[in-house]
């Protein structure tokens, strides 16, 4: 189900319970459809690192890489959360399944951001600088300090059906939570500034801090005096289709090793524009109302304070993963280097994983399964389970486990049929769509078929633009200048660019039958189809692979 963008907690099921407190001036924003991207990224803790050490659910702007700044936010083309000036970026860590078996899925996640910013304690709130970079929460962490910390206190979890809350560690016995909000966390972000330093990687809290009086706003101290506006995320985690699946002792691990919820943590970049309608002049004073902000909405959502997109622009707005590794699973390891680190002391960044085994703990105490320590080896299928959905057949069903191993260059055995040939230019036309298509800087791209579009997964990895593919050369010339060598038109004026086909196939040419916007004698696509055309000597690496070929993973061998 997609939620309106802006609709408060009034839409969220019957029962949920939230610590946020709707006092005051607020707004939030839905991003209830899935991540612009799920990747191995965190531009403040690892800036300029890819891949870095866990999978984040990133959500915000299409300009998000390990090198983000904000001047390049500012061309972003959309955003998944809603306002059309917010360029910024929120992420967190991916929630994974870990199954009786050893093996790790990743859980499909949803998002709610709050921004808090009343003026009854600090006066008006400062606008956060351009590319202003703080995080919440603490991913080493793996014990209970909520009696010195606000921002593990303002941590809670939270099981819909039957009703169970944790504050900072995951609550015991969860196996199932009906719905798409079912398994949910939140965290309050700090929002006292010192008005003079950025991000700091080796002391992250320096530069802003909680009041000290509680975890949801109060006055600033004196060290910290400038009151920006405080985030609130909620991070909600759809866990039905593991309900009948055997779990490990601890059945819910964040991305980076952590089987005990206390390491949860928060980023944000700040990429809103400077201008009129965005941020800065929501949280001013309203001057006929002193006691109120610009945007003061209750209940009545953020399209009152802000131009959104399309709810079809942001649900399609996605960014092409940087690395090759299968994050979703089920695999044996989770991605990158983090092995089961459960506690209580903090965590410490692995960076030799072929010294441990899946399922083993840093200390070395197997955790391969259930509370009796079941030792069974692990079954792994001889087929790659690329981004897979968890199966729910029946109880005790597992789908089938990747391996990870070594990269090694593809052989001619690792393929049952020969590489697709080179493209061939023509200039004849093909069923309503040109055979081939000259680009503005004279590249010269031929028509490939119409291929399936799977949601959420687009066969063609997007770049997230939309409204500039009114014909098959727009697309083509847009995809181009981002440096790709696949275009796909869909539905008359979509366009969508990557350098390879992801779950794919080849459609019969009739399904691209919508009229491009930009000349009614073209096809742009279809419903859920893409007319694909690609650089001259392009493959669209829809390959076939053998029955014993194994995974290969992005980096080192672990078994």
């Amino acid at each position: 189900m997609e939620l309106a963008l802006g609709v408060l907690a009034l839409c969220l099921p019957f029962g949920f319970v939230s610590a946020y407190d709707p006092s005051g001036s607020f707004f939030v924003l839905s991003a209830s459809q899935d991540p612009i991207l799920s990747d191995l990224l965190d531009p403040i803790m690892a800036p300029g690192t890819s891949p870095s050490n866990h999978v984040h659910e990133i959500y915000g702007g299409d300009k998000f890489s390990a090198n983000w700044d904000f001047q390049t936010t500012q061309t972003s083309t959309c955003n998944n959360i809603g306002p059309k000036l917010d360029h910024s970026n929120y992420w967190f860590p991916a929630l994974y399944f870990h199954g009786a078996d050893g093996s790790y899925t990743k859980v499909p996640p949803h998002l709610s951001i709050y921004y808090h910013f009343p003026t009854a304690d600090n006066g008006p709130r400062t606008m956060f600088p351009d590319g202003f970079r703080m995080i919440s929460g603490n991913a080493m962490l793996r014990h209970d300090n909520t009696a010195t910390e606000f921002s593990t206190k303002s941590i809670r979890w939270y099981c819909h059906g039957p009703e169970k809350v944790s504050v900072g560690a995951f609550p015991e016995g969860v196996t199932a939570c009906p719905g798409v909000f079912g398994f949910s966390g939140e965290i309050w972000f700090p929002f006292c500034w010192d008005g003079v330093n950025d991000f700091d990687p080796k002391n992250p809290r320096k530069h802003v801090v909680f009041s000290g009086t509680s975890q949801q706003g109060g006055k600033c101290p004196d060290t910290h005096p400038k009151a920006l506006p405080q985030l609130f995320m909620e991070f909600h985690h759809d866990i039905e289709a593991f309900a009948n699946k055997p779990g490990a002792a601890d059945p819910w691990v964040l991305a980076q090793g952590d089987p005990t919820g206390y390491g949860m943590h928060a980023d944000f970049i700040n990429g809103w524009e400077n201008t009129n309608g965005s941020l800065a002049d929501a949280i001013a004073v309203n001057p006929s109302d002193p006691t109120k902000t610009k945007c003061y909405t209750g209940n009545a959502g953020a399209d009152k304070c802000f131009e959104l997109l399309s709810g079809d622009v942001t649900s399609k707005c996605k960014i092409a993963p940087t690395t090759e590794e299968d994050l979703v699973g089920p695999m044996k390891a989770l991605p990158g280097c983090n092995p089961i680190q459960p506690g209580p002391q903090d965590a410490t960044i692995q960076t030799n994983c072929a010294d441990y085994k899946p399922g083993t703990t840093v200390s070395g105490n197997t955790n391969t399964g259930d509370s009796k320590n079941d030792t069974s080896p692990i079954s792994t299928s001889s087929t790659p389970a690329s981004k897979s959905t968890p199966s729910t057949s029946g109880q005790g069903s597992s789908p089938p486990i990747q391996e990870k191993i070594a990269i090694k260059p593809p052989t001619t055995s690792d393929t049952q049929s020969p590489p697709e040939k080179p493209i061939v230019s023509s200039t004849s036309p093909s069923g309503g769509k040109p055979a081939s298509i000259k680009t503005n800087s004279g590249e010269i791209w031929g028509y490939q078929g119409c291929y399936s579009d799977l949601d959420p997964d687009r066969s063609v990895r997007a770049l997230g633009t939309w409204g500039i593919g009114k014909t098959n050369a727009d697309c083509a010339n847009h995809c181009v200048g981002a440096g790709f060598k696949i275009a796909g038109t869909e539905d008359g004026s979509q366009c969508f660019c990557g350098n390879s086909m992801k779950q794919s196939k080849k459609l019969d040419d009739g399904k691209c039958n919508t009229n491009c916007q930009g000349g009614e004698s073209e096809a742009c696509g279809g419903a859920s189809a893409l007319s694909v055309y690609a650089k001259q000597g392009t493959s669209l690496g829809l390959k076939r692979r053998s029955h014993n070929h194994r995974h290969v993973a992005h980096h080192k061998e672990f078994f």
